[in-house]
């Protein structure tokens, strides 16, 4: 029996198409460095990256925006939050940098819930991607009448517990 290649949807031009891009991409930045903190150069190549992912019938992610950048994709995510304490070169980064970048972030965002509502992609798999660029999955109470947040009762319970003395919590 033969071998089998990876599974590509019934697609294997799928996977040729994705490393041609990936390949093209890398080159791209490789040819023309640019330096982040530079807010011309920086959305010039956020604004490159995103036509030439258009102009390739390709789809862009927060991995291929990092490539184009090159930075890491977690630097992404360091941005966009404001959680960059302790990282030198993304804390001094000029304002409109920091807004060139969250604004990619937000264009990727908005394209892949503009792919789940359009049924483009599986929920399961938006779902993913969504929690992975840093969407929670919360459940929250509420009271109908009075809009306030219902306590959770496991987390009062130990609360109050912790603030008995010794001798009076269970065992």
């Amino acid at each position: 029996m033969a071998k089998r290649g990876p599974k590509t949807n019934g697609r294997p031009e799928t996977v040729t198409s994705n490393l041609d891009f990936l390949i093209k991409l890398t080159a791209l930045k490789n040819a023309e460095k640019i330096d982040i903190s530079d807010p011309v150069a920086l959305k010039k190549r956020i604004s490159d990256y995103f036509e030439f992912a258009r102009d390739s019938g390709h789809k862009p992610t927060l991995s291929e925006l990092a490539i184009a950048l090159g930075i890491n994709r977690n630097y992404i995510y360091m941005i966009v939050s404001g959680n960059h304490r302790g990282h030198v070169a993304l804390s001094k980064l000029p304002a409109e940098c920091v807004e060139a970048i969250k604004d990619g972030y937000n264009i990727i965002c908005g394209n892949i819930e503009s792919m789940l509502a359009s049924g483009e992609i599986n929920p399961v798999s938006g779902i993913f991607l969504a929690k992975n660029m840093g969407l929670k999955d919360t459940n929250e109470m509420f009271d109908s009448q009075t809009q306030k947040e219902i306590p959770d009762m496991e987390r009062l319970k130990t609360q109050y517990l912790n603030q008995l003395p010794d001798s009076h919590t269970d065992t």
